[in-house]
């Protein structure tokens, strides 16, 4: 029976391409995409990876509706959909992708 162990070297190489690759965020308002430039992309000390940017209010005050990561050619890396509405003097919020790399359970076969 093989044994096959990930070390914490690949851990930490996989969450630091991950923010390497990350190269710009969209949000979505009504059918339309709004690009916005990254606040932060890092690892945290816990091994959790942070990609913040800011998304503005459009005309009107209809709420966010998708947000995603893309790579700097267009690839989307990471998609969430979750509605954020502005409130009446806010014009700019702070979205956060906070994301996970671990190892899971162990599957020994025969």
């Amino acid at each position: 029976m093989a044994t096959t162990t990930i070390t914490s070297t690949l851990l930490t190489g996989l969450r630091n391409r991950i923010v390497e690759m990350a190269g710009y965020g969209r949000y979505r308002i009504g059918n339309t995409w709004y690009r916005a430039e990254l606040n932060g992309a890092a690892v945290q000390g816990n091994g959790a990876i942070h990609i913040t940017f800011y998304i503005d209010r459009q005309d009107g005050n209809n709420p966010a509706t998708e947000f995603q990561i893309c790579a700097s050619n267009g690839s989307v890396l990471v998609d969430r959909v979750e509605e954020i509405s502005f409130a009446q003097t806010v014009d700019r919020i702070l979205i956060r992708f906070k994301l996970g790399v671990s190892v899971g359970a162990a599957i020994q076969t025969v």
